[in-house]
Parts: structure tokens; sequence; C-alpha cells
């Protein structure tokens, strides 16, 4: 399945890092109302999820050495009729 990966990063094993997923371009005027994030493969936790009008952070942590992950944050956008967009980032964990 192809990505559109908006960045790529690596993250070492011991860290627990945020990444921001920014939808301005996407909104408008319009605002965020809702976040859901997924990780494949699974192994990376997402422990924790914070949101503005137009920004969706996301924390990360664990994972399994040498392995890529791809990081799907979607969100539900405010006004009606809601509309949804979805934004992938590339993430590689390593040794400490």
């Amino acid at each position: 399945m192809a990505h559109r990966v908006i960045k790529a990063f690596e993250q070492r094993i011991s860290e627990d890092l945020d990444y921001d997923f920014d939808f301005t371009d996407f909104l408008g005027t319009d605002t965020i109302s809702g976040v859901a994030v997924v990780v494949n493969p699974s192994g990376l936790t997402v422990h924790d999820i914070a949101m503005t009008a137009t920004k969706a952070k996301v924390w990360l942590k664990d994972g399994i050495v040498n392995q890529d992950y791809i990081v799907t944050c979607t969100i539900t956008s405010a006004n009606t009729p809601a509309r949804k967009k979805k934004l992938d980032l590339a993430l590689q964990v390593r040794h400490d």
C-alpha cells in the first residue's frame, strides 16, 4: 500500500517523543473535532494525543529496534458536513 509520508524520523528505543501533524492547509477556516492514530505494524506505543484547532500532537514510545513504522493520523473536521483527512509519517526505531 502506498503512503504519502509527510516526513521520516528516527527515534531511539529509550525515547518518548512527540510528533506534530499540521492540517492547517486542509482545514482553511474549519477546525479539528476529533483525532485517531494508527501505527502499522503494531509494537510502537501511542500513549497520548492532543489537538488544537488545526494540529494534532502524538506521543510515541517503545517499538522494535530496526523496525519501520507508518503512523497515520486521521482528523475529522468540526463543520457540517464533516470532512476527514489522513497524514502519514515514517518512523524507524534505533538502538540507544
